[in-house]
This record gives structure tokens, C-alpha cells and sequence, in this order.
């Protein structure tokens, strides 16, 4: 199937007014999400102090009220 640009256009301009919620930018949660392990994600969690950023810190507070309270107490600690 072959798009023509002005349908390229549209669909790229309706794409970029609709932006993830925050706490999905953080380029950890992807990570976070598909790891099963609770020590893989305590883990991946040590990884968002040392090499994280700004964008971490909405994820940081989605995990903060993490079921498991193992991961919420490491979230309010490295937050």
C-alpha cells in the first residue's frame, strides 16, 4: 500500500498532539514492565539513579505505589 504525503502528513500531526502520559517516556519502563523478576527490577530501579533523568522521575512515582513494597519503599528512596 503506497501513502500519499498528504495522508503522511495528517497522521503524523494527529500522532504528535496525542503524548504519552509521563510516566511512559521513561525509557526504564518498557524495561520495568517485561522483567518478572523482583530482583531484575530492583535491579533496573539502582540502573535510574545512576544513569537516569528527568523523564524517570514520573515513572519513579507510578512505582511508588507499587504493590509490592519492595519496589514502592526503592521508588521513595531514589526519588
Amino acid at each position: 500500500m503506497r501513502w500519499k504525503c498528504s495522508e503522511l502528513c495528517e497522521n503524523t500531526s494527529t500522532m504528535a498532539n496525542k503524548e504519552l502520559p509521563k510516566y511512559l517516556q521513561s525509557i526504564f519502563y518498557p524495561l520495568f514492565k517485561h522483567s518478572k523478576d523482583l530482583e531484575c527490577q530492583l535491579m533496573l530501579m539502582d540502573e535510574m539513579l545512576e544513569v537516569g533523568d528527568r523523564k524517570g522521575l514520573p515513572f519513579l512515582a507510578a512505582l511508588e505505589s507499587h504493590e509490592n513494597p519492595k519496589i514502592s519503599n526503592k521508588a521513595f528512596e531514589i526519588k
